[in-house]
């Protein structure tokens, strides 16, 4: 038998086994792809998913204040007389304001004083409004079960000093929301009164934003507060607490206003939430001033 016979049937045979090994070899990687290094990946995914999850809240949150006109400020402390003189400096009087507390105040209950022949505003309200985004950030939507107020601190309604400022803005300003002195610290719907969540299901999608009017009134004390919203999280009930910096608690986490997990226990320290309450005579307090945009304040109080 020649050499070249032989290395003929030495091809064939290697093609035969070749035509029979590729096709097993191929049903062997796609079975291995399948049942081991696609689950290995999925699992992989949902590791890092659950990671994520670990690491920050259900929902971000985005607190915009929408103040009205004009807006009303509310002082801490007595003003020094540097600061009474910024304020009646055309340039310098923002700045004294960004230390005050700012807030609507609304006349609730008037009647006509004779000898003024003038209606006379006999009880005044102090009103916040707040816009708050929540953006989910489950792959399952997460449920917003209800939004409610929670009282940190009550105090008298601050006298030290009051300044009636210049519009803030003049953003929509929503009437219902939250009457802080109540009992009952539900989120309202503006238009019937009614509980907002009572029949209305919401569900916020992974990184679509929900937003909510969140309005408070107070007509007796200076409420510091913050918000609590009941979530239902895949099927579990979760709280989450907000502060007005943007700043959360959940399940006894603490996380920063950009979601950033900051503490895994502990008290949220964030700004809470303020309503300085009514405003009281403008005798009441130590100094009082009106200011108008591209002026300088004026006095209202006559002062020693």
């Amino acid at each position: 038998m020649s050499s070249q016979t032989t290395n003929e049937r030495r091809e064939k045979r290697r093609f035969i086994i070749g035509s029979i090994m590729t096709p097993i070899l191929l049903v062997i990687g796609a079975l291995f792809g399948t049942y081991i290094i696609a689950p290995w990946q999925d699992q992989n995914v949902e590791n890092a998913r659950r990671q994520r999850y670990e690491n920050e809240p259900p929902l971000r949150v985005r607190i915009r204040e929408i103040l009205p006109e004009p807006v009303t400020y509310v002082f801490d402390q007595p003003l020094s007389m540097e600061s009474k003189r910024a304020l009646q400096t055309e340039r310098l009087w923002e700045g004294i304001l960004a230390k005050a507390t700012p807030f609507d105040s609304q006349c609730i209950e008037d009647s006509i004083d004779p000898s003024l022949k003038k209606s006379v505003c006999q009880k005044h309200e102090g009103r916040t409004h707040h816009e708050v985004t929540l953006i989910g950030r489950r792959q399952e939507a997460v449920r917003i079960v209800d939004i409610r107020a929670q009282l940190i601190d009550t105090h008298t309604p601050p006298t030290a000093a009051i300044v009636f400022g210049p519009t803030g803005g003049g953003g929509d300003i929503r009437e219902g929301g939250i009457p802080l002195g109540s009992s009952d610290l539900r989120l309202r719907d503006p238009d019937t009164s009614q509980h907002y969540f009572d029949e209305k299901f919401v569900y916020v999608s992974e990184n679509e934003p929900e937003v909510f009017f969140v309005d408070t009134s107070s007509s007796t004390y200076d409420f510091l507060w913050e918000i609590v919203i009941d979530l239902m999280v895949e099927g579990e009930k979760e709280n989450m607490v907000v502060r007005a910096d943007g700043s959360t608690q959940v399940n006894g986490k603490i996380f920063g206003p950009d979601g950033t997990l900051l503490r895994t226990d502990g008290k949220l320290t964030g700004t809470p939430f303020r309503n300085p309450g009514p405003i009281q005579p403008v005798s009441a307090y130590k100094s009082a001033f009106s200011c108008e945009v591209g002026e300088a304040c004026k006095p209202t109080l006559k002062e020693d």
